[in-house]
């Protein structure tokens, strides 16, 4: 599986080094070049030109902005091109009284 993890900073970090502890191939890494040319080995480029690019290539997307009020618009324009995903890093440990629930930014901006 390939990701496309739309986001270029710290979030961006984790959800990458998650992905490769994981198993999955390379991810794409969309964003802004301007403040970042590569994030932990891996090409950074602009958002609607690397969705557009990357949208068959890829099995799905995660948003990796720390920004909630970006989050919403950049969500949308994703979720009308390629899948919501989710990854957990493999040494991710959850207490024994936490409920996991996936959550899927396409849903929130629908809703």
């Amino acid at each position: 599986m390939r990701l496309l993890v739309v986001g270029a900073g710290g979030h961006a970090k984790v959800v990458i080094d998650s992905a490769l502890a994981a198993g999955l191939r390379s991810p794409a890494v969309v964003g802004s070049p301007a403040n970042h040319r590569e994030l932990l080995g891996q090409p950074v480029v602009h958002l609607a030109e690397g969705v557009a690019a990357n949208a068959t290539d890829v099995d799905g997307f995660i948003i990796a902005i720390g920004d909630n009020a970006t989050v919403p618009p950049v969500a949308e324009y994703c979720a009308a091109r390629a899948r919501t995903r989710q990854v957990i890093h493999p040494s991710a440990l959850l207490g024994t009284d936490v409920e996991y629930r996936c959550w899927h930014a396409a849903r929130t901006v629908s809703s």
